[in-house]
């Protein structure tokens, strides 16, 4: 059963889907969910991934374990850069809806964690998408 807190379970067998060959047996239906599921809310796994589970870079993960098999180990947060933006003071949010907003004020300097890929953050002054190297800040 699929709910809004496990979107992450949909986006993983999406991309499980994706990986694999179709002379594999490892189709998205056959993986062990039920328990994949109780291990993401252990202790076992890691904090972060427990948090906000959209750290991880499911498409890796499931390209992994396509090629062998699922591990917990490579359940992990994708590599975060901190780049600092020059935008407008405010509280930032993210794309997860687990992640805390990013507040700058007081003339502090906007960090933002950019993984790879497209990250986008909304705030009342605009909306910033960047990869890393190359940003974008529009208007609402």
């Amino acid at each position: 059963m699929l709910t809004w807190e496990a979107g992450h379970d949909s986006v993983f067998y999406w991309e499980l889907a994706f990986a694999y060959n179709q002379n594999d047996s490892r189709l998205p239906a056959n993986f062990d969910w039920q328990r994949f599921r109780e291990y993401i809310k252990s202790e076992a796994a890691r904090e972060t991934v427990r948090e906000d589970p959209w750290v991880v870079d499911w498409r890796s993960l499931a390209g992994s374990t396509v090629a062998s098999t699922f591990y917990s180990s490579r359940l992990t947060p994708e590599a975060v850069r901190q780049v600092t933006f020059p935008v407008p003071e405010d509280t930032w949010y993210g794309n997860s809806p687990f992640a805390k907003p990013l507040i700058f004020e007081n003339g502090e300097p906007a960090v933002f964690p950019v993984r790879a890929g497209i990250n986008v953050w909304i705030s009342t002054s605009g909306i910033l998408r960047c990869n890393g190297e190359l940003w974008v800040l529009s208007d609402i």
